[in-house]
């Protein structure tokens, strides 16, 4: 016994389907959490659906831990550069450029930077090749590398006072301070300057 009685039907139901898996965690703005299709009649909001309470549980888990992990931003132009688990100060620094020691796999935790192309220098024992990550946004060399981007490497090396850091605490501070003092009316109050002479 055939499920669709003509190939209208068929196509249909294709059609259908395939809409359902292209907006599947669709992201209206990049805060959403997405956009979640349950195929299960029973898995609801009403009735604490599995896969509500697992979408629940992954926001606050993903939330605890971002809010442990440092954020380093460019010190020329404050653009996002780095996201580690420990602060670069108790980090290994090497002897010949201050430069902190940072190990890929454990400590970094994202990388926002663009690819700075490379760098031959001269040391006492010789040249030394970097591959160096530039800020994406003023091009500041913020690090580099031992070995080229298409490589495997264990470590990165973040170049000293390029980096400055942001942690979960002064992000809200920073956003706190920027928000526009609005009156009841809508009205926005601004302060008299002082430091201007007067005309």
């Amino acid at each position: 016994m055939h499920l669709f009685k003509d190939l209208d039907g068929f196509v249909a139901f294709r059609r259908a389907t395939a809409a359902i898996w292209r907006t599947n965690s669709h992201k209206f703005s990049p805060t959403d959490e997405g956009i979640l299709v349950s195929y299960d009649k029973d898995d609801n909001e009403e009735r604490g659906g599995w896969s509500v309470r697992k979408r629940e549980d992954e926001k606050r888990k993903r939330q605890e831990t971002d809010a442990t992990r440092i954020h380093y931003h460019c010190s020329a132009c404050s653009h996002f550069c780095l996201k580690l688990v420990v602060p670069l100060t108790e980090l290994p620094a090497r002897k010949t450029d201050g430069s902190r020691v940072v190990d890929m796999a454990k400590d970094l935790v994202h990388l926002m930077c663009a690819k700075g192309g490379v760098k031959l220098l001269k040391r006492e024992k010789g040249t030394e090749k970097q591959f160096r990550y530039n800020c994406e946004l003023c091009d500041l060399c913020v690090g580099y590398r031992p070995v080229s981007y298409e490589q495997e490497t264990k470590f990165m090396y973040v170049l000293p006072e390029a980096l400055s850091r942001r942690d979960a605490e002064q992000q809200q501070t920073k956003a706190t301070n920027k928000e526009i003092d609005l009156s009841g009316d809508g009205t926005e109050i601004v302060e008299p300057k002082t430091d201007l002479a007067p005309s």
